[in-house]
């Protein structure tokens, strides 16, 4: 309903892995999908661990936008000291993988990230628990919120952890996407109380890619794309 009222088409696509996705690479998927709906010159808006196949997808000729939300960063970007000093946990991560097998890391991590099998009470307690009291009542406040995320991660999961372990991997292996090609207009968003995808990582970013510029959303967490859907859809 927001998105009819905002006047924006939305076509939402699970990423490989998850969902009613098959695991495999998501470029061709995407740009498969874009010709069975005639689409050309789209804006992408790519959240957190979708940060990667947003900019990807950005970089293809397709679109004509890009916007990053709370999007994670590139290994390399844990170069910068800035970035290093708030993301200890995902560095300490990329050092564990230095020397091991990418997949076989990922399959031991993937299961402490969500939860399998899964069912929507199940779903709802591990989600809680993951935000923090701070977050949760941030996305409590949002009507409906909680039940459909919920409902989303018993969907995402129902084939598997094949894209939470992607997702892994990407966390720990450097990305086959060239910053330097997303050439497209950029915007970063990013909540000043996220604690999952900092504002550094944004600032990364904003230093990284050749037409981006930085929105900082007070008061907002990592859920910023729930708590913040009418904000987004209107910028659109």
């Amino acid at each position: 309903g927001l998105a009819r009222a905002a006047g924006v088409r939305l076509v939402a696509v699970d990423r490989p892995g998850y969902g009613g996705s098959p695991p495999g690479p998501f470029l061709p998927a995407a740009l498969a999908r874009l010709d069975d709906l005639g689409l050309d010159g789209v804006t992408v808006v790519a959240w957190s661990g979708g940060a990667r196949a947003g900019l990807a997808l950005a970089a293809s000729g397709r679109a004509s936008a890009l916007h990053l939300v709370g999007g994670v960063v590139p290994v390399a970007a844990y170069d910068d000291p800035h970035v290093a000093a708030v993301a200890e946990h995902r560095v300490a991560l990329v050092e564990m993988a230095e020397g091991l097998d990418a997949a076989a890391l990922a399959a031991e991590v993937a299961p402490m990230l969500a939860p399998y099998p899964c069912d929507h009470a199940l779903a709802r307690e591990a989600q809680a628990e993951a935000r923090g009291p701070v977050e949760q009542a941030r996305v409590a406040a949002v009507p409906g919120a909680l039940d459909r995320l919920a409902d989303s991660l018993v969907a995402a999961v129902g084939g598997g952890l094949a894209g939470g372990e992607a997702d892994v991997v990407a966390q720990v292996r450097p990305w086959d996407v060239d910053l330097a090609d997303v050439t497209v207009p950029t915007t970063l968003w990013y909540g000043d109380d996220d604690h999952v995808t900092p504002v550094a990582f944004g600032e990364w970013y904003l230093s990284h890619l050749p037409q981006a510029s930085l929105r900082v959303v007070p008061g907002a967490g990592h859920f910023l794309p729930i708590t913040h859907w009418d904000l987004l859809l209107a910028t659109l």
